[in-house]
C-alpha cells in the first residue's frame, strides 16, 4: 500500500479525494495539509510515497513547496489546479511533477494517475536497489573487474575505437592515478627449487605472487592493474609512473623485492619494464615492450631491464611471440574477428623494423604454423605441395605491405573458415547421433544430461547446438516424439490408455493425459475413439 499526502487549502477538495479513494487497498491517505508550509512539514514527518499538491495555496504555493520537498524526498508529486493554464503546467514540469490534474478531479483519472505514479515509484525503487546491489558487487569484486579491463587493454580490443562507455568503465575501477607503464614479472622455475609434492609447488608459487602483489599495492596505493593471462610463471602489472624520480623508485622497489624473495624463498624473479604510454588505451604497446625487454636476456638471470635501455638493437632482434601465440589460438578457436585484429597487430609490429621480404617470410611462417596446428588437431588435411607452391608464387608477386596485409587476412579467413566448417559438420554428426539415441530410449526416464553424457559433451553445449540445428529444444523434441509414438499405440485397442503412457515414458497416467491433450488437442480416449470409428467406417466402405 502506498502512503498518500493530500495538500489543498480547500476542505471540500480534500474530502472528495478521501471519498474517491475510500475502500481502495492500494493507496492510504496518511495526512492532509491546508497550505504549503504544512505540506513541507508533513512530508518530512510522514514520509509519503505520493503527494497530491494544489498549486495555489496560502503561506507557500504548491510549486515552491514541491521544490523544497523534492530536495528532501523521493515522493512522487501530482499537481492539482483549477486553472487550465499552460504556464502553470510548465512550472509543474519544472517542479519535477509526475503528473498534472485539473479540478474538478475525475475519479477514474485520479486512480489512473496515482497508479501510474506508483508504478514509476516502484520502478525507481527497484532501480535503486539494483544499483546498490551492483555497487556492492563492484566493490566486492573490484580486483576481478580491474583484471578483466586490463586484459581487454592488453588484447587491444579497446585501443582501436574508444568504446561509448570507456570513460565510465574506467571510472568504476576507482583508480586515483591511471596506470601508464607495464611491468612483466617472470618467476624462476619452482619445480627445480621445491623438492616436494606438486601441491606444495603450487602453494609456494601462490604465496610468492601474493607477496609481490601486496608490496606493489603498498607502493602504488592500490592504483595498479594486474593480469595473469601470460601463464602461471608470469604476472603482468600496469603501474602509474610520473617522471624519472618515480621510475627510479620503481627500480629500487623491484630490486628490494628481489632480495626479499631470495632471502625468504631462495629464489627470485626477472622483470621487463615497458615504456610510458600517453594514454591507458595504448597500454598494450608498453606490454609488448616489457615482453621484449624480458625476453632479451637469459631467463635464468634475476634481471630487471627497461625496454628503453635496449636501444635500436633491441628493436631489430625482437619478436612478439606473445602476439603469435594469441593469433594461433584465435585461429584454432575459429574467432575470425580476433584473428584479423591480431594479424594486423602482428604485421604492424614489423612494418617499420624489417624489409618487405622479411615481412613476407614472417607472414608465411605464421600461416604454416597455423596450418600445422589445425592439421595436428584433426581439423585440416596437410597441405599439398601444389598449395605451398601457390602460396610462394603469391608472396613473390606482393609489392608492398598493404598487399601483404591483404594476403595474410585472406589466408587467415580461409583457415578460420575451415575451423567453422568442420565444427558445423561435427554439430550435425552429434545431432544425428542424438536423434538416434532419442528413438532408441524415448520410453526411458530420459534427460538432457543423460543424452549429453552419452554423446560425451557438456549439457550446456548439447542444448545450444540441438536448438541451433533442429530449431527446437531437446525437451520439446522428446515430448513430440513421445506423442507420435503414443498416437501409434492408441490405434491398437489391446493397450489401455494408461499402458500407452507407460510405454512412451510417462510414469503418471494423469500427466500423460494432460500432456497429450495439450499437444495433440484431444484427450487420449477421444483420440482413440475417433481413430477406431474411422477404421470401422473404412472397413464397412470396403465391404
Amino acid at each position: 500500500m502506498y502512503k498518500l499526502l493530500v495538500a489543498d487549502d480547500e476542505d471540500l477538495d480534500r474530502k472528495l479525494v478521501r471519498l474517491m479513494l475510500e475502500g481502495n487497498t492500494q493507496f492510504e491517505i496518511i495526512g492532509e495539509a491546508k497550505d504549503g508550509l504544512a505540506a513541507v512539514s508533513q512530508a518530512k514527518e510522514l514520509e509519503p510515497d505520493l503527494i497530491l499538491m494544489d498549486i495555489r495555496m496560502p503561506n507557500k504555493n504548491g510549486l515552491d513547496a514541491a521544490k523544497e520537498i523534492k530536495s528532501l524526498s523521493q515522493a512522487k508529486i501530482i499537481f492539482l489546479t483549477a486553472h487550465d493554464d499552460f504556464e502553470y503546467a510548465k512550472e509543474a514540469i519544472r517542479g519535477k511533477a509526475s503528473a498534472y490534474l485539473l479540478k474538478p478531479i475525475d475519479q477514474d483519472e485520479l486512480l489512473k494517475t496515482l497508479t501510474q505514479a506508483a508504478r514509476e515509484l516502484e520502478a525507481e525503487t527497484q532501480q535503486e536497489q539494483r544499483l546498490a546491489q551492483l555497487k556492492y558487487e563492484l566493490e566486492t569484486n573490484l580486483d576481478v573487474i580491474r583484471t578483466r579491463f586490463f586484459n581487454d587493454l592488453l588484447e587491444g580490443s579497446l585501443s582501436e575505437t574508444i568504446h561509448d562507455h570507456f570513460k565510465e568503465r574506467l571510472s568504476l575501477l576507482n583508480l586515483a592515478l591511471i596506470p601508464n607503464t607495464v611491468v612483466v614479472f617472470k618467476l624462476a622455475d619452482l619445480s627445480k627449487q621445491v623438492k616436494a609434492p606438486y601441491i606444495m609447488y603450487e602453494l609456494s608459487r601462490h604465496e610468492i605472487w601474493n607477496d609481490l602483489v601486496n608490496n606493489l599495492k603498498k607502493f602504488f596505493a592500490n592504483n595498479l592493474l594486474l593480469s595473469d593471462s601470460c601463464g602461471s610463471n608470469y604476472r603482468v602489472a600496469a603501474v602509474p609512473i610520473t617522471g624519472e624520480t618515480r621510475h627510479n623508485e620503481l627500480l629500487r622497489l623491484l630490486s628490494a623485492l628481489q632480495e626479499e624473495l631470495q632471502a625468504k624463498y631462495a629464489l627470485s624473479f626477472s622483470a621487463g619494464i615497458g615504456g610510458v604510454c600517453p594514454s591507458v588505451l595504448e597500454i598494450a604497446k608498453s606490454y609488448e615492450e616489457a615482453m621484449i625487454a624480458l625476453s632479451s636476456f637469459d631467463s635464468g638471470e634475476d634481471t630487471i631491464i627497461c625496454y628503453e635501455d635496449l636501444g635500436e638493437k633491441g628493436n631489430a632482434i625482437s619478436y612478439p611471440s606473445y602476439l603469435e601465440q594469441q593469433l594461433l589460438l584465435a585461429i584454432r578457436s575459429g574467432n575470425l574477428e580476433k584473428s584479423l585484429k591480431l594479424s594486423g597487430r602482428f604485421l604492424s609490429f614489423f612494418v617499420d623494423k624489417v624489409e618487405l621480404d622479411m615481412g613476407k617470410m614472417l607472414a608465411s611462417e605464421i600461416i604454416l604454423k597455423a596450418t600445422r596446428l589445425l592439421t595436428t588437431s584433426g581439423i585440416k588435411k596437410s597441405n599439398k605441395v601444389e598449395e605451398q607452391l601457390t602460396m610462394t608464387r603469391e608472396l613473390m608477386e606482393i609489392a608492398n605491405w598493404v598487399q601483404l596485409t591483404a594476403w595474410l587476412r585472406k589466408q587467415i579467413q580461409q583457415l578460420v573458415g575451415t575451423v567453422i566448417s568442420v565444427r558445423g559438420t561435427r554439430k550435425y554428426i552429434i545431432i544425428e547421433k542424438a536423434q538416434r539415441f532419442l528413438e532408441e530410449h524415448f520410453a526411458e526416464e530420459l534427460t538432457l544430461d543423460k543424452a549429453a553424457n552419452y554423446l560425451g559433451i557438456s549439457p550446456c553445449y548439447f542444448s545450444t547446438i540441438f536448438k541451433e540445428v533442429t530449431g527446437t529444444s531437446f525437451s520439446d523434441q522428446l515430448m513430440h516424439l513421445r506423442m507420435e509414438k503414443a498416437k501409434e499405440l492408441l490405434k491398437d485397442p489391446n493397450f489401455v490408455v494408461s499402458e500407452v503412457g507407460y510405454k512412451v515414458g510417462f510414469n503418471d497416467p494423469a500427466y500423460f493425459s494432460r500432456a497429450f491433450k495439450r499437444i495433440v488437442g484431444f484427450s487420449p480416449t477421444f483420440y482413440r475413439g475417433s481413430n477406431l470409428n474411422s477404421s470401422l467406417n473404412a472397413c464397412e466402405k470396403n465391404r
